[in-house]
Parts: C-alpha cells; structure tokens; sequence
C-alpha cells in the first residue's frame, strides 16, 4: 500500500525477498520513533528538574530523588533529627488509637484534610500539566494530520496509527510507516486489524463476548447487505480515532487517556477532574481531542480537511508543513536518540545476569 503513495510523509516498504541479505531495519534507516521521542523527552525533563533542585542548597535534594511533579522535602538539620525520630516513635504508639477512633466516628475526608501539614495540602491542590507543551504536540500533531492526509488522499485507511508507528526521519520531521494493516478506505472497519488500545469503536470487537460476537455477526451481515446493494463505505474515520488517541497519549498520562477513551467509546461525556492535566488543556484543544477526534459515531468524527481547519490550528502554516519547512519547537532526532539509548540500556541490565544469582565456587 506505500507503494501506492507519492510524498515525504510515508516510509518506503523494504523488500527483504529481493534483498535478503539486508540485515537493517526501519529503526536503522530512521533516528527512532515518536515513542522513543516521547521517552526521551520524559528523560530530560527528569534530568532538568534535577538539574533545577540541585541548584536549591537549601532544599537539599539529592539529584536522584528529583523528578517532574515530585515535591522535594526540605533537609532536616542534624540537631532536630533525635528529635524527630522520638516525635515519630511516639505518633506510631498513638496510630492504633487514631485508628479505632476514626473508625468508630467515621471522620470525614474533609476533616482529615485539614489535619493535614499545610505542605501536604499545597501539594495535592497542584494542577498537574500537559506532558508535552502545547506548541510542541501542536505541530507534532499537524505533522501527523499532514501524513495521515496523504494516506488519505490515495484512497487508503491505514488502520494502525500509533506513537510506534511514526518514524523520526532524518530531516527531524515524523514519517508513517508500517502498512501491514492498510486497506482501500472503501472497505469496512469493522473487526479489522490494528492495535487493540488505538482502534475505534468499530473495529474493536471483544470476541471473548458473547454479546459482542452477536452484535459482530448482526453487525457484518447489515454491512454485507448494504455492500451488495452497491454502497461503498468509508473506513477513514478509523485513522481519526487513532490520531486521537495518540495525541491524547502526547499529552495525557495514562489513567486519563484510559478515562478518556472509556467514555468516548460508551458515547459518554468525559469531564477532567480539576487539577488533572486534561483540564488544564485549552479549550479549543479539548474540543479537538473530546468532540472531532474521539467521537464514537464515526460520521461525527472531523475529516482531515477539517482538522486542518480547526481553531486549535489557527495560524499554522499548512504549506510550510506539506513541505518538510516549518520547524518543530522540539528536537525529535536528540530525543529519540537519547530515548532509545534508555531504554537498550534498561534491556542491557534485564539481560544482564543478578549477583544473587551467580553461584559460589568452592575454594578446594
């Protein structure tokens, strides 16, 4: 199917029949993916703010304690430590009586809240953040849009677009590989293959229910009718779902985009909880994500036209980004890099066997 698509914005299939002696592989030719990019990223924002706590003497962090949305405690001073350690002695004889006494009048959360240190309190009331700054998932998420619509320009659903899937190029610019799943767009979704977490609604089919599989087989024979009758459908919507989720997961952590993902797909309302990075996405983004991406009808979902054309895009440069030319506020090519050096060195120590387990040789 890539054979079928002319641009930048698609990676070549290669042929390992015609050339078997090729030992490379798409990560070789390419800088990493979008997922090392992400790890990556994830990495240096632990390292600045370690970086960043280890500049506050008075804090006293250690730059391995440091990390993004951690509270640091203050250092105690080496005259108060006894002390300490006695004030907790003597609150750990007093916690069964707490306990008993809390369970008898069964105090409030609010009550135990104010119980709490002012610290502890300022520290839950701490919105917590997007993963990604809003610039940088802008222009990574019109980077995706643009090489989805060319996908879609030749009459093709992909049918598996995920962070995995999307290439750190050369240039620093995304790239769509990985075709094993595309199609003609006019053939249905439904129950077609993918990436379970990425799919839309439908094309997950739960084939563990014995609802699901009925609600497939009725599902399948409606749309065989319709197919017989000379209707040709539209699978495209798909590819909007997916592009959804994997910009939610560019911004969101995991327990939220599983939430998120969740409701959309029962047709519910999702409403962040305060505080949550979801509700500190701005407005037109959510709109993008909650009502034009994730929407469980597909006909509901915007096309990539419309994406294009959606006020969270307003002042892109659509050209410069057909073109390879609009830069990216975020270096994919450093972070894939160091986002793939992680995680070879965390396969290295898995590998690598335990000192527990080597066996001791006896001296004769």
């Amino acid at each position: 199917m890539a054979s079928e698509i002319e641009g930048l914005w698609v990676q070549r299939p290669i042929d390992y029949v015609s050339r078997p002696e090729a030992d490379y592989t798409l990560f070789e030719l390419a800088r990493g993916n979008l997922t090392d990019a992400l790890d990556g990223h994830a990495i240096a924002t632990a390292a600045a703010a370690a970086a960043a706590a280890s500049q506050q003497g008075d804090l006293g962090c250690s730059a391995e304690a440091a990390a993004p949305h951690i509270p640091c405690k203050p250092r105690q001073h080496a005259a108060t430590a006894d002390a300490k350690v006695e004030q907790n002695k003597r609150r750990s004889k007093l916690m069964p009586v707490r306990r008993l006494i809390d369970a008898v009048f069964r105090r409030s959360k609010k009550e135990s809240k104010a119980h709490q240190p002012p610290q502890q309190q300022q520290q839950q009331q701490q919105p917590a953040e997007p993963y990604l700054p809003i610039p940088a998932a802008k222009a990574l998420a019109a980077e995706l849009i643009t090489a989805v619509g060319t996908v879609h320009a030749a009459g093709i659903v992909h049918r598996d677009i995920k962070p995995d899937n999307l290439l750190v190029a050369a240039d620093g610019h995304l790239r769509l590989c990985d075709f094993g799943c595309a199609a003609p767009a006019s053939q249905s979704a439904l129950g077609e293959g993918g990436t379970q977490f990425f799919m839309a609604p439908e094309q997950f089919v739960n084939f563990d229910s014995f609802w699901a599989n009925l609600s497939f087989e009725i599902r399948a024979r409606i749309q065989d009718f319709v197919t017989g009758l000379g209707f040709k459908h539209d699978s495209r919507p798909a590819d909007v779902w997916a592009m959804g989720v994997t910009l939610s997961a560019m911004l969101l952590p995991l327990p939220e985009v599983t939430a998120a993902l969740a409701a959309a797909r029962a047709g519910k309302k999702w409403a962040p909880a305060p505080g949550s990075a979801a509700a500190a996405l701005p407005a037109e983004l959510r709109d993008l994500l909650f009502r034009g991406m994730l929407a469980r009808r597909p006909r509901r979902r915007l096309t990539v036209a419309q994406l294009k054309g959606h006020a969270f895009f307003a002042g892109v440069d659509w050209a410069a980004v057909e073109a390879r030319a609009a830069p990216l506020p975020i270096d994919l090519v450093a972070l894939a890099r160091r986002g793939r050096e992680a995680a070879a060195a965390a396969a290295a120590a898995a590998a690598a066997p335990s000192p527990a387990a080597a066996v001791p040789i006896a001296c004769a």
